[in-house]
């Protein structure tokens, strides 16, 4: 349920990516993804009764559990987590439990196949990874929250979140963005998702594969975006030759040109990364530190 006021306009023309989506979600028919058949291994937490007071919804592959009586910010510092098909159960119930104390709506892939399908190689890269996004109402809650979080989840595996500041040691990450949808025109006349500037005007809401953050907003306090040491990108030289530079980004990596050689008119390297571990992730990406001391 939206807020009084907001309009919920969907994109007219999906990505690739969304495209492959509806067409995963059935072997025989193009079906919306929140048909996708997973039942059997849908989280506890999808299919348990929620916690008292509060509320469940389901929005395609994504479950939502909001306070009753709640309503959410319109943008902020949201809290992402990554994790792997083995440790998503554990990750999913300590995150909820620590979400449901403060009191902040949250929501996560329904299903372990969902899991699985949004981390797919062909799927888009600035959700690659995420699998509960957390949505504190203000500063205060965000850094007690996200230093709660770092510090339960520390050592656990999970994918790099591309488009985020990593928090701590932990798979958790942050970014500026937007709560509840909203939307407005980009500079090409897509219908992109919607940020409110001071001003009250409608701007996209940048989702990439690199950290940005609104030119109006500071980070928090005790986050800073000084960046940690993270191994480089794992490079394979290529033996194809192509007359013209290629690029075919997804969550497995990359593809890109590198300069040409004596001895061959074209060389591509595949930029790769780690999906099993948040400490030897390979993508070089600011770090976050709130409220940890690192």
């Amino acid at each position: 349920m939206l807020p009084a006021g907001f309009e919920k306009r969907e994109p007219s023309v999906p990505g690739i990516q969304d495209t492959q989506l509806y067409c995963l979600a059935d072997r025989t028919y193009f079906d919306t993804p929140a048909r996708l058949p997973d039942e059997e291994s849908r989280y506890r937490l999808d299919t348990d009764p929620p916690p008292e007071g509060w509320r469940r919804e389901a929005v395609g592959l994504w479950t939502s559990l909001v306070p009753e009586h709640v309503e959410p910010a319109e943008q902020g510092w949201k809290i992402h987590v990554s994790t792997v098909p083995g440790e998503a159960e554990a990750t999913l119930r300590d995150t909820a439990r620590i979400c449901v104390r403060h009191g902040v709506p949250f929501k996560f892939l329904r299903s372990e196949k969902a899991l699985l399908l949004v981390a797919g190689k062909h799927m888009n890269r600035s959700g690659a990874g995420k699998f509960i996004a957390a949505y504190p109402p203000d500063e205060t809650v965000f850094l007690a929250l996200a230093d709660e979080l770092s510090r339960t989840l520390a050592g656990r595996s999970g994918p790099y979140v591309l488009s985020d500041l990593r928090i701590g040691d932990a798979p958790v990450y942050t970014r500026y963005g937007a709560f509840v949808p909203r939307w407005c025109d980009d500079a090409e006349g897509r219908r992109v998702l919607a940020l409110r500037d001071p001003s009250g005007r409608l701007v996209p809401d940048e989702r990439g594969v690199v950290f940005r953050m609104p030119s109006w907003v500071e980070a928090p306090r005790h986050c800073d975006r000084t960046s940690r040491h993270v191994p480089p990108p794992a490079t394979t030289p290529s033996r194809t030759r192509s007359p013209e530079p290629s690029s075919s980004p997804t969550p497995a990596g990359s593809t890109s040109p590198r300069t040409p050689g004596r001895e061959s008119a074209w060389c591509c390297a595949r930029r790769g990364r780690t999906a099993d571990s948040t400490a030897r992730a390979t993508t070089p990406s600011p770090a976050c530190t709130a409220s940890t001391g690192r």
